[in-house]
């Protein structure tokens, strides 16, 4: 009889292969263990478990089902001011991932509503270290360097 070794861990069927460790939420990052913590794992927020985003807020990943049905409700709305008071809306309490918000930058007519959005998807994003894909969204390139430099992100 041969074992194989695996690659990690198996997961059920629609499990997300990243979990947020004990790093993920400051816990290492100069507080103490007994800061805000109680042990559980992950640390619970009044809404449940949730991604940290970069300005440290604890929120809610946005399920794939509702950032469709957001995706659609702004693609309905003639205008890019309606269509942002939804966006701020729907992310108010949550968190998406780069490529998702670059998604809903792209639902924007205008420039400057597409520079809206990012900037205020910037801190509900929960892996900042790909913001550079919603650069992407941008009609104008000239809107990516503008972007970098109103969020205070180095130039690549």
């Amino acid at each position: 009889m041969q074992l194989r070794q695996s690659k990690g861990p198996v997961l059920p069927h629609g499990y997300p292969t990243w979990a947020p460790g004990p790093d993920d939420y400051g816990y290492y990052q100069g507080q103490s263990p007994n800061d805000d913590y109680d042990g559980g794992y992950p640390p619970t927020q009044p809404d449940g478990p949730s991604y940290p985003a970069p300005g440290g807020n604890y929120l809610q990943p946005i399920s794939p089902c509702d950032l469709a049905e957001l995706t659609q409700a702004l693609n309905r709305c003639p205008f890019d001011d309606q269509r942002l008071d939804i966006a701020h809306q729907a992310l108010n309490r949550s968190s998406l991932r780069a490529t998702k918000l670059a998604a809903l930058v792209r639902t924007m007519i205008f420039d400057k509503s597409q520079k809206e959005l990012a900037k205020f998807g910037y801190a509900h994003v929960s892996d900042p270290q790909n913001f550079c894909r919603v650069y992407d969204a941008f009609t104008f390139p000239l809107s990516a360097r503008e972007m970098r430099q109103e969020i205070g992100l180095p130039r690549r």
